[in-house]
């Protein structure tokens, strides 16, 4: 009854009352939480009208808080009884409620578990300080730090509706999420094997390379006149093969429009497939974009997701894209369609990552 930017939804967004906020507020979510995107938004929609705010990231799902999948384990430190959860909800309300003098030190403001090196860190604030960008640029079917390759190459990904691309972990609350049955850090491998995901990797990394912050996959595509969605997933492959998800994103392109009968008036094409027209910022879904023009490749922006990772040395970064991310993401088109994914020459496709300069 009230679908994607209803106004029904606008009473309860909390982007539209930050400056109504007044009160100190603690944020805790896990890496692969539906809810992660949400939280960080939050933390810094607070943050930024000088309220006391904190932030805590840990390697959970929204159901799984004790850090242990049934293929990753990140040790004793992300249990939750560990990191004593409890006792950051009653330092909270002692600080903030119940007005009691502090025990200790004041809290860290951002408190990340580094997934990787398995490790919790305190930064400033989010984004965290101190990032530079790392562009790694698609050549080929490698990932090449540097600058974009001349050469010009292309690939065509087939999307079927009968038989889309599965979803495989990642931040979902499908059925066993309760015990990671189908949630985190799930190993991509048997998805990379279809004939419908591009893999694109990096050569393994002579010294550990730190990702805290949102990553950006910026690509060009050739999409079907059907429509498309561009979907996107960072990887970490260890060096037994392993692949494991770090985070995936999605872009919509939405169905180019019809030419037009001779002597008609020209149609100003279809809107982006968000569902019924939106209030302004009543939280839109920001993945969807309008038709591209036909037959030309558009520069698509796919939001990755944001991550606190380290990979090691000897593991390489993984890029995966495809047309769908089933059933994350709903099936679209509804039509066997075909597009192209270019990179280099004119098209410099790239993975964008907030490395931490200090290691």
């Amino acid at each position: 009854m009230h679908p994607t930017g209803h106004p029904y939804w606008k009473r309860a967004a909390p982007r539209d009352a930050y400056a109504e906020i007044d009160i100190p507020v603690l944020n805790l979510t896990g890496w692969y939480d539906i809810f992660l995107a949400g939280a960080l938004e939050n933390y810094r929609g607070i943050r930024e009208q000088g309220v006391e705010t904190r932030l805590v990231v840990g390697p959970w799902s929204h159901c799984v808080t004790g850090g242990t999948f049934p293929q990753r384990r990140y040790g004793l430190a992300a249990d939750e009884q560990r990191l004593d959860v409890t006792g950051l909800h009653l330092d909270h309300f002692d600080r903030h409620l119940r007005g009691r003098p502090a025990a200790g030190p004041a809290p860290e403001r951002v408190r990340l578990f580094l997934t990787g090196a398995d490790e919790w860190r305190s930064f400033p604030d989010w984004p965290v300080p101190g990032t530079e960008a790392y562009v790694l640029h698609l050549d080929g079917r490698r990932l090449v730090a540097g600058p974009a390759s001349e050469a010009p190459g292309s690939d065509v990904i087939r999307h079927d509706p009968a038989d889309p691309v599965p979803t495989a972990g990642g931040a979902t609350a499908l059925p066993g999420q309760f015990t990671g049955g189908d949630c985190g850090p799930l190993d991509q491998r048997e998805v990379e094997r279809r004939d419908d995901v591009l893999c694109f990797t990096g050569a393994p990394l002579t010294a550990p390379l730190t990702v805290v912050g949102d990553t950006v996959l910026t690509v060009y595509v050739t999409p079907d006149a059907a429509g498309a969605d561009v979907t996107g997933k960072l990887v970490d492959v260890w060096p037994d093969g392993r692949a494991e998800l770090l985070c995936d994103g999605i872009h919509r392109l939405a169905p180019q429009p019809a030419a037009p009968a001779p002597g008609a008036a020209p149609d100003p094409g279809p809107k982006a497939d968000t569902g019924p027209d939106p209030v302004p910022d009543a939280g839109a879904d920001p993945g969807a974009g309008g038709a591209p023009a036909p037959g030309r490749p558009t520069e698509v922006t796919v939001r990755l997701g944001a991550i606190g990772h380290v990979f090691r040395t000897g593991h390489r970064v993984r890029l995966e894209v495809a047309a769908g991310n089933t059933p994350r993401f709903d099936v679209h088109p509804r039509v066997v369609a075909r597009h192209t994914v270019h990179h280099g020459g004119a098209h410099p496709s790239h993975l964008l990552l907030p490395r931490l300069a200090d290691g």
